[in-house]
């Protein structure tokens, strides 16, 4: 049932987020933070809102795109 798919989700998961871990020398406790949370979150939405399947190379920003962003938050945060 529904218990079956979870589980083999979250498993697949997991070794997705073990290699996020290896492969880009991310702290394991990364996976905890609230913006690990928000960034799998939106990619589930993602997913759901779009009919056709996405590939992950099509949407991960550029890295100074992400500069802006994060410059724009600490903005939005200080006043």
């Amino acid at each position: 049932g529904d218990s079956h798919i979870l589980n083999d989700a979250k498993s697949a998961f997991s070794e997705a987020c073990a290699k996020y871990c290896a492969y880009d020398l991310h702290p394991f406790e990364s996976i905890n933070g609230r913006g690990f949370e928000i960034l799998c979150q939106s990619l589930l939405d993602l997913e759901r809102q779009n009919p056709h399947p996405i590939e992950a190379t099509d949407i991960i920003p550029d890295p100074t795109t992400v500069l802006r962003r994060v410059k724009r938050l600490a903005q939005c945060t200080s006043n």
